[in-house]
């Protein structure tokens, strides 16, 4: 569970950063989120078969 809690804080720390430097676009950072959340939520999927 702290697996899904640190990737998900990292993933918007990290974004969130890169929208206010420009270095990530909005549309982009939407993108990576979508897909972090999609990863968090297929590890939750594997640890609950344990």
């Amino acid at each position: 569970m702290m697996q899904n809690v640190a990737v998900a804080v990292v993933t918007v720390g990290l974004l969130l950063a890169g929208v206010l430097t420009s270095v990530v676009h909005l549309a982009g950072g939407m993108l990576v989120h979508e897909g972090s959340v999609l990863l968090v939520i297929s590890n939750g999927m594997r640890l609950l078969r344990h």
